[in-house]
């Protein structure tokens, strides 16, 4: 009675497989093609220890990386700083939250070692991660 259900779950699932693969192939192509036409790249070749978000990571830090992007503010906060880099006045990417929780997001980024609060107060990106902090010239 078990292996007749087994058996009918396994046809399911492969009809299902199946019926995936060939909505993909209509599509033209794998993901990696269909994400490049949203115009989105996989950035394969950088050192998974240079990203934000990497495997050395503590899964603490990880977590509340995670946690903080749920908030919009970090979100908007975070690309601002990507374009920011650096700079002598944290304001310069408090346009979209308090100055408290600007505060807050470089505590928490500077903790995880993804930027440095100068002794002036300003911040910039931490040299180890400053690849994916280049934007455009």
């Amino acid at each position: 009675m078990i292996t007749r259900k087994l058996r009918a779950q396994n046809r399911l699932m492969a009809r299902r497989n199946a019926f995936l693969e060939r909505a993909v192939a209509r599509l033209g192509g794998g993901l990696h093609q269909m994400l490049r036409r949203r115009g989105l790249k996989l950035h394969r070749r950088i050192d998974p220890e240079r990203l934000l978000v990497h495997g050395g990571m503590s899964p603490k830090a990880k977590e509340e990386f995670y946690r903080l992007l749920h908030r919009y503010s970090f979100r908007l906060w975070l690309r601002d700083l990507i374009k920011l880099r650096q700079g002598e006045d944290p304001q310069a990417v408090c346009a979209y939250c308090s100055t408290s929780a600007c505060s807050h997001y470089m505590e928490v980024l500077s903790r995880m070692g993804i930027v440095e609060v100068t002794p002036g107060g300003g911040l910039e990106t931490s040299q180890r991660r400053g690849h994916q902090f280049r934007g455009n010239p």
